[in-house]
């Protein structure tokens, strides 16, 4: 990760904890420093903001 946060490339780590079937798009965006909740997210939630 230290290589990343050193370079010039614009990133996003996605740290889904518990993935679900659900068939909704809902997700929390949390900057660096914020710990991390652990809570479910869909499938299709990853893959919309993997997209977007």
């Amino acid at each position: 990760m230290d290589i990343i946060e050193a370079s010039d490339l614009n990133y996003t780590v996605l740290r889904p904890a518990w993935l679900t079937d659900n068939d909704e798009i809902d997700y929390e965006i949390t900057q660096k420093e914020v710990p991390f909740k652990g809570t479910e997210v869909s499938r299709k939630s990853v893959a919309s903001k993997s997209l977007n």
